[in-house]
């Protein structure tokens, strides 16, 4: 059964689980890197995906923690 992820630090795990997507609102600071990260788990690269994700896990991490509208209003400043 298809699933998403909506948990950022679980998105790594989720898409090696099996997952279908993920539901998050980093792309509109990091596109490029969430971008990369999906074609790199289409293409069952997975050490570059795991590079790719812990590349951006301390901005995913800020996120959740500053709240976030306030977080992804400010990054957008």
């Amino acid at each position: 059964m298809p699933f998403y992820n909506g948990c950022n630090p679980l998105a790594l795990e989720a898409f090696a689980a099996g997952a279908v997507g993920w539901c998050t609102a980093a792309p509109n600071l990091i596109a490029d890197l969430n971008i990369a990260l999906y074609k790199a788990i289409l293409g069952n690269e997975l050490r570059s995906a795991r590079e790719l994700f812990y590349r951006q896990l301390p901005l995913l991490d800020f996120i959740l923690k500053g709240g976030l509208p306030a977080t992804i209003k400010a990054g957008l400043r």
